[in-house]
């Protein structure tokens, strides 16, 4: 039996075309490598509560930030709940958060 465990933050990149608003369609090279990466390890996407995108430039929107759990996790903790927050503007820098609510029992 494997430790559970959570990784959650802005990854730079996106799983699906879904994840993408505006700009070119294509996939790029890093969210191959984000797609595989999550693929091989079997990881699970939470999902979210919140505003679709956590990035935005010019008219493209993207949902980078996410929180990604192993199997041991989600068994845990079945009812977790990711959620987007609004975003802070700090002295011209726009940051998104997110936040995770943990809900399970631990054994």
């Amino acid at each position: 039996m494997s430790l559970p465990w959570l990784l959650a933050g802005d990854w730079n990149a996106t799983i699906t075309s879904e994840d993408r608003k505006g700009g070119a369609r294509g996939t790029r090279p890093s969210s191959s490598s984000f797609q595989n990466f999550v693929q091989m390890k079997g990881l699970i996407d939470f999902g979210y509560v919140g505003t679709n995108s956590t990035w935005r430039s010019g008219t493209r929107l993207a949902r980078l930030d996410r929180a990604l759990a192993s199997d041991e996790w989600a068994t845990l903790f079945p009812d977790s709940v990711i959620h987007h927050l609004p975003k802070l503007k700090l002295t011209g820098v726009s940051l998104s958060t997110l936040t995770v609510r943990v809900s399970g029992v631990l054994k």
